[in-house]
């Protein structure tokens, strides 16, 4: 309920908890990514973002974020980051494909390039420009008005 989120002195709605999630290397055009969601979490809401590495996506996560109004501190961006593998998904090819054994290949006997889907039988390599995406996932708590009062009040 964004109407009892607490903003700081810059306008942004201040960071109480949040939490990164890496969801692994996907194929942003074919289709197979989830998504990701703040249903069943005490989160507010999640940003997705991608990128070459993981540091990259959670960079494009993050300024979602900020442009969705939170504050994001450099300090939060350090804890997330620390919490990433290190992968550079612009360095794999059709034969390091992550999906490769539900998208590119034991398909009646055939492979399929992972990227567009072109049959690969009798060919080691396909000239389309597919790529893959490294997505990690931002989950953030807002700071509440009520979060305030850790005490009783005065009587």
């Amino acid at each position: 309920m964004k109407e009892t989120w607490v903003k700081g002195k810059n306008g942004q709605y201040l960071v109480a908890d949040a939490a990164v999630e890496y969801l692994g290397i996907h194929n942003p055009d074919d289709g197979t990514f989830q998504g990701a969601g703040t249903s069943g979490t005490e989160f507010d809401e999640v940003f997705v973002g991608i990128g070459d590495t993981p540091a990259e996506a959670l960079d494009d996560a993050l300024e979602s974020a900020a442009c969705a109004g939170w504050s994001i501190e450099d300090r939060l961006e350090q804890t997330l980051a620390a919490h990433l593998p290190a992968v550079d998904a612009s360095e794999l090819h059709f034969e390091d494909c992550p999906t490769r054994c539900e998208h590119c290949s034991c398909m009646d006997g055939h492979s399929y390039c992972c990227y567009c889907g072109q049959e690969m039988d009798g060919v080691e390599e396909c000239d389309c420009e597919g790529s893959f995406q490294c997505y990690v996932a931002v989950y953030l708590r807002a700071v509440t008005r009520g979060a305030y009062l850790q005490r009783p009040l005065a009587a």
